[in-house]
C-alpha cells in the first residue's frame, strides 16, 4: 500500500530496507540448509557442505551499513544450483513443517546482486521481503481525497493480546489469509495448521464486541502459490470434507466459505483474491478498499 499511495521511494527510503533484505536472505539459506539435512537428502556437489556450513556459521554484523559478504552469497548462490533442489523442492511443499519463505527462491536468484557494493533495494526487492510485525507499526496514506491512518499489528499468537481490544472506533479492518498456507503449521505451535488458526482469528474478530461497526475487507493472499501448490498437494488432506479436488476455483470457493461461515455477526465482509506482490494485481483491489473507505468518511482508521 505504501508503494501504491506514496509513490516512487526516495533510495534512501529503499535503503532502509537492506538490512531486511540481507536478514531474509541469510535466514532462508540457513533454514534451507537444515531442512535438507533434516530431509536425510545430500548435496549432489560435495563442495557444497562446505558452503552449507559456511552459511550456517554466518552470523549479520550489527553494522546496518556494511554489505552482504560475497564469499556467503556465491555458496549461497551454488547450494541453489544444487542439482538436489528439485527434489528437496518437491519435498519442501509437501511436508508442512517445512516452513521456508515464500520469497526464499526469488533471493536465492538475487543473491549475487544483492551482495553488490551499494545495493539498494529494489521496489521488488521490498514487496518480496518479509519483516515480522511485531507490536503495532503506524502510518498515514494520502488515497485522495482520504488522509487515512493505517495500523498493521501483530499476527503471531504473542501478539493479539496487544491489539485486539484497542481499536474499538476503526474505521476498516483488512483481514489478509495466505490460501497457500492449508498444508502449513505455525512456527510456534507445529500441531497447529496456519490456514485453520487464521480462520478461528478471523472469527475472534469479526464477532467481536469491539467490530460491531467496522467494515471488514477479507483478502485471501497469494492465489499464485496456491494454484501452483494445489495439483501436488491435495486440499482434502488437510481438510477431509472438501470434495472439489484440484480445481483452484471450487478450492477457493471451499475456503472462502469457511470464512464466510464464521461471520456470526452477520457484517458486510468484502472479499478479494490477492497476489500481494503483484502491483497490477494489488492495483484494482486497492482502488476498491479505498471505495470502501470513502463511503464512511466520519473515521479515517484502518486496521491491517
Amino acid at each position: 500500500m505504501e508503494i501504491m499511495y506514496k509513490g516512487d521511494f526516495s533510495e534512501a527510503a529503499l535503503a532502509t530496507y537492506r538490512p531486511i533484505v540481507y536478514s531474509n536472505v541469510l535466514l532462508s539459506a540457513q533454514d534451507l540448509v537444515t531442512y535438507l539435512r533434516e530431509s536425510g537428502l545430500k548435496w549432489a556437489e560435495s563442495s557444497n557442505e562446505i558452503r552449507a556450513k559456511k552459511v550456517l556459521a554466518y552470523r549479520l554484523p550489527e553494522n546496518k551499513e556494511a554489505s552482504f559478504p560475497r564469499e556467503i552469497a556465491e555458496a549461497i548462490h551454488e547450494l541453489w544450483k544444487d542439482p538436489i533442489m528439485p527434489e528437496f523442492m518437491e519435498k519442501h511443499a509437501r511436508r508442512s513443517a517445512f516452513c521456508l519463505m515464500d520469497s526464499a527462491a526469488y533471493f536465492f536468484r538475487e543473491v549475487l546482486r544483492i551482495s553488490s557494493q551499494g545495493y539498494i533495494p529494489s521496489q521488488v526487492d521490498i514487496l518480496r521481503a518479509h519483516r515480522r510485525s511485531i507490536g503495532i507499526y503506524e502510518t498515514r496514506l494520502a488515497m485522495d481525497p482520504l488522509s487515512v491512518q493505517i495500523f498493521d499489528v501483530g499476527g503471531l499468537r504473542s501478539e493479539r493480546r496487544m491489539w485486539i481490544h484497542c481499536f474499538d472506533s476503526i474505521n476498516m479492518i483488512i483481514f489478509c489469509a495466505a490460501l497457500s498456507e492449508y498444508n502449513q503449521v505455525l512456527l510456534e505451535d507445529y500441531s497447529q495448521n496456519r490456514l485453520e488458526e487464521s480462520l478461528q482469528l478471523f472469527e475472534t474478530i469479526i464477532n467481536s464486541r469491539w467490530f460491531t461497526q467496522t467494515s471488514i475487507v477479507l483478502f485471501l493472499n497469494k492465489v499464485d502459490l496456491f494454484t501452483d501448490k494445489l495439483p501436488n498437494v491435495p486440499l482434502v488432506d488437510y481438510f477431509p470434507d472438501y470434495q472439489g479436488g484440484s480445481d483452484v476455483t471450487k478450492a477457493t470457493k471451499y475456503i472462502l466459505s469457511k470464512f464466510l461461515e464464521a461471520n456470526r455477526s452477520r457484517l458486510t465482509i468484502y472479499t478479494h483474491l490477492t497476489i500481494a506482490t503483484d502491483i497490477t494485481n494489488m492495483a484494482p483491489v486497492l482502488s476498491a478498499v479505498k471505495e470502501t473507505i470513502h463511503q464512511n468518511p466520519i473515521r479515517d482508521s484502518l486496521l491491517l
